[in-house]
């Protein structure tokens, strides 16, 4: 029974991790830039490039606001699924990863947290009132607080490798002779 609820444990921390790191790559670096080249090429916004940013912000907003949920979601998993992968391994070493790993995930939750429940109200505040110097400081911000989660979610994910091949590892098995 422990070995089936480890294999679905391991799973869903994987999962979710897979949709964050995916995520982040998915809207950064594909739909972000998309969006913006679009309202600059399309002939509807010509020579406006005030509406041309409004209308691909507002795009990238909407989808930024639906992934900080994701996020969230997939902490909570991943920090439920490394509970259970805790409290069922009995190597140290396994042990020791897994609340490495959890430790980033509280992280990157509270990273998550912020974005979307703190600093997104303060961004659309300062849009609304149109302070756009604050505005400007807030993006960059949020930009620079998003981009933090990539290096981030790879070390989780190179721990929790390391972790679910502690007992093939050539380490594990000089100790164990």
């Amino acid at each position: 029974m422990s070995f089936w609820l480890s294999v679905i444990a391991r799973w869903i921390h994987n999962v979710a991790l897979s949709l964050w790191l995916g995520g982040v790559i998915a809207i950064g670096a594909l739909s972000a830039p998309a969006a913006f080249n679009i309202t600059r090429h399309h002939p509807a916004f010509a020579g406006n490039l005030a509406l041309q940013n409004d209308i691909a912000g507002a795009i990238i907003g909407v989808a930024f606001r639906h992934f900080n949920t994701l996020c969230i979601v997939s902490g909570i998993l991943m920090l439920l699924a490394s509970a259970g992968l805790f409290r069922l391994s009995q190597e140290p070493r396994a042990r020791r990863l897994t609340a490495i790993s959890a430790v980033a995930v509280v992280i990157l939750t509270g990273l998550a947290v912020y974005l979307q429940y703190g600093l997104f109200p303060v961004i659309d505040d300062a849009k609304l009132q149109q302070h756009w110097p604050l505005f400007d400081r807030l993006h960059h911000l949020y930009v620079a607080l998003t981009n933090m989660q990539m290096p981030l979610l790879l070390v989780v994910a190179w721990v929790v490798a390391l972790r679910d091949t502690a007992r093939t590892s050539p380490a594990s098995s000089i100790s164990s002779n």
